[in-house]
């Protein structure tokens, strides 16, 4: 399980969907959701969750793509599966974890020192904790 602290920036609500906006060290990320968690408010320093299966990498910055969180990384190891390769990621001094398709690493010739973005869509985000 990857954790990212952050400050909530913005949290709107309409029809039972909730939009929470965060700036992690200066990166502004989104999390969708029906309903926001309880005592998020902006100015809250968070915890965040994201599955290391539901983050993708990118080897180039991404974009005109609809996904709204990305983080530049620098690999630091690759554990190679047969199927499968877990991908050691840093975002300043935070650890991430990114496992994807072997495949996908062969294209994208991704290497340990190589910069890359990790990307993850905003239903994907979920809130740990929130501090006061």
């Amino acid at each position: 399980m990857n954790r990212l602290e952050a400050i909530v920036t913005e949290v709107q609500q309409n029809e039972g969907v909730s939009l929470v906006r965060f700036d992690a060290s200066g990166v502004s990320l989104a999390m969708v959701g029906l309903e926001p968690p309880v005592n998020i408010a902006p100015k809250r320093r968070v915890r965040l969750g994201i599955k290391a299966t539901h983050i993708a990498l990118a080897a180039s910055t991404p974009e005109q793509t609809t996904l709204q969180n990305a983080l530049p990384v620098r690999i630091e190891a690759i554990d190679e599966g047969e199927i499968l390769a877990s991908i050691q990621c840093r975002f300043h001094d935070t650890p991430l974890e990114a496992i994807v398709p072997m495949s996908a690493i062969e294209s994208l010739k991704l290497a340990p020192g190589d910069r890359a973005w990790a990307l993850f869509l905003e239903s994907e985000v979920f809130v740990l904790e929130i501090f006061s």
